[in-house]
Order: structure tokens, then sequence, then C-alpha cells
């Protein structure tokens, strides 16, 4: 099963881009509101896995607040026990099944890395390397 990061940024990935389906935002929307609503039950407001939550949503790119959503929901105190486990693999297979794919997504943090599928190839070009 994938992590609950890694689902909530498929997630917002779907929700955010412009060439998916009203039909296929709609099941992601739906899911991903389930998994939301099920761990707010679980805490107040201001948990931190609650709070690094609502700020990926403001900016689901930024790769530092990835980091902090992975930290929390990895953290001992973090709330994700069987139930919310059972939320988690319900958005994933939510994405699989509207994407078609057995993979949700692949997510590279970093620098100078390349990524490439379906038998394309990719390369990283350093501008800043020294001539």
């Amino acid at each position: 099963m994938e992590s609950l990061t890694t689902v909530v940024v498929a997630a917002l990935g779907v929700l955010g881009a412009v060439s998916v389906s009203e039909l296929t935002k709609k099941a992601t929307s739906d899911a991903y509101d389930s998994l939301k609503k099920l761990l707010a039950k679980k805490a107040d407001p201001l948990n931190p896995l609650l709070v690094a939550i609502q700020s990926l949503e403001r900016s689901p790119n930024s790769a530092a607040r990835i980091a902090v959503l992975d930290e929390e929901a990895s953290a001992p105190t973090s709330l994700i026990d069987q139930e919310v486990l059972g939320a988690i693999q319900n958005l994933q297979t939510v994405l699989r099944t509207q994407a078609g794919t057995s993979t949700v997504s692949n997510l590279a943090i970093g620098t100078n890395i390349a990524q490439a599928s379906n038998g394309a190839t990719a390369s990283v070009v350093n501008a800043d390397k020294e001539k």
C-alpha cells in the first residue's frame, strides 16, 4: 500500500489537473474528502498532520511541504490507524481505477533528477556546471 503522503500528493495532482475528466475529479474528491474527514474526526484542527495536509493543499508542488507531511505521517503520534489505512487504501484504489494503472504516482524530490517512462529518455542538464 502507498503511503499517506503519496496518495495525498497524487490526489492533489488529479484534483488540480486540467486534462482530467470531471468524473475522475469527483471520484478522487469524494475519496480524498472521506480521508480528510476521518483524520479530522480523530484530532483537533491544529494537529500537525492535519496542518501539514492543509499546507500542502495550498502549495501541492512544494517539496518542503511534501517532506513535512511525510514526517508527520511517520511520527509515533500520527493519527494513522487501521481505519485511516482503510481510507488511504480506498483513495489509492480510486486513483488506480481512474488512472487505469497500478501505479499511483512517481514522485521525485531533490536536485539533478531525470525521469522518463514508456520507452522515453530523460537527462539532467546542469547549467551551473563548471566548464
